[in-house]
């Protein structure tokens, strides 16, 4: 099984493009396939749990780098550096915490993220023009992605 995550907070204008998406794939794909896709949020902790029900996950989310607003990158989470931080509140678990301590658990789970550089995460409002405009490429790579994890299925 596949579960295609969207995180980030839907409040913050592109904070919470990954949930915009997920709700545009829900729509296109067909329900026969073996993927679900679900509404992550930001409570990082709460998605532990999919790291033992699902063979494959991909996260869509916003990722901050100096890049140009709208870049898109693909990579899997064994490639995500881990930065040692003291976490104080469950509200300082990202999915990065989440994935380490799934692995130490023993998860299985092949993870991925598809990314995109955010506009502007800091104010209330919808996603940006910027990144409205990228998203048929954006839901394209993960299209992609999703035939890899289903052929590898096969």
């Amino acid at each position: 099984m596949i579960a295609v995550v969207g995180l980030g907070n839907e409040l913050l204008c592109d904070e919470g493009f990954g949930i915009n998406v997920v709700r545009e794939l829900r729509k296109i794909h067909s329900p026969s396939l073996k993927i679900d896709f679900l509404e992550g949020g930001v409570s990082g902790h709460t998605l532990l749990p999919l790291f033992f029900d699902y063979e494959y996950i991909i996260f869509l989310d916003v990722i901050k780098t100096h890049d140009e607003p709208g870049s898109i990158y693909q990579f899997p989470m064994d490639d995500v550096c881990y930065v040692e931080k003291m976490i104080t509140s469950f509200h300082d678990i990202g999915i990065e915490d989440v994935y380490k301590l799934a692995k130490i658990m023993g998860s299985k789970a092949k993870c991925y993220v598809v990314a995109m550089v955010p506009e502007c995460i800091d104010i209330v409002g919808s996603p940006t023009k910027t990144l409205l405009d990228k998203k048929e490429k954006f839901i394209s790579i993960v299209n992609n992605l999703i035939l890899k994890c289903l052929g590898n299925n096969a």
